[in-house]
């Protein structure tokens, strides 16, 4: 998503309401399919908020408490505490409060094909620490940073940014099979 489309939609959205998040975002693969020249893209559909301190959140104390790591928070605020820059690169992130309402497909590129497969599909071409971050469960709200690149779209009722098209899109995947599927059953239906 462009930095600009980012953070206009992020001054439309008012801090601590709830807004729809889509990200496509490069899952790691393991060196044997990474040469044999394998590439999965994680799409996920969540409801997210934005803008307000998250480091006081039940949720973040608990993980702290527990020993977990939550990402650090040395990036500067562009706007409020919803788009933050890295200091030494020019990346660009959203924060995010995530609720655990994610729909998550995954797209896997093999031998010039693309296939929507399934979590229990893509393991076994995973390093150990994306299966780790893929399986890890039980957290019903969540601390993120999102990487504004990795942003699809993100939309609160009028209010909607979207990336431009993507040459490697799970969305055009699935126009593509919605469509195939809807002229093979309108001949089906014309037919008769």
């Amino acid at each position: 998503m462009t930095i600009e489309k980012l953070i206009g939609a992020a001054k439309e959205i008012k801090n601590g309401k709830c807004f729809s998040l889509e990200t496509l975002t490069p899952v790691e693969v393991c060196a044997e399919a990474k040469h044999n020249g394998v590439s999965i893209l994680h799409y996920a559909k969540k409801q997210v908020r934005s803008g307000i301190n998250y480091e006081s959140t039940k949720a973040t104390k608990q993980a702290r408490a527990e020993g977990m790591q939550v990402e650090p928070k040395h990036y500067v605020p562009i706007v409020d505490r919803k788009v933050q820059k890295h200091p030494d690169r020019d990346t660009y992130y959203l924060e995010v409060y995530e609720f655990n309402t994610t729909k998550s497909e995954y797209i896997i590129r093999e031998n010039g094909t693309e296939r929507i497969a399934t979590l229990d599909e893509i393991l076994p071409y995973l390093t150990k620490s994306a299966v780790d971050r893929l399986t890890k469960s039980g957290r019903k709200v969540w601390y993120r940073i999102v990487k504004a690149d990795n942003i699809l779209r993100i939309k609160q009722g009028n209010i909607e940014a979207v990336k431009p098209p993507l040459v490697f899109s799970l969305l055009k995947y699935r126009y593509k099979i919605k469509i195939k599927l809807f002229y093979s059953t309108q001949k089906q239906v014309g037919s008769g």
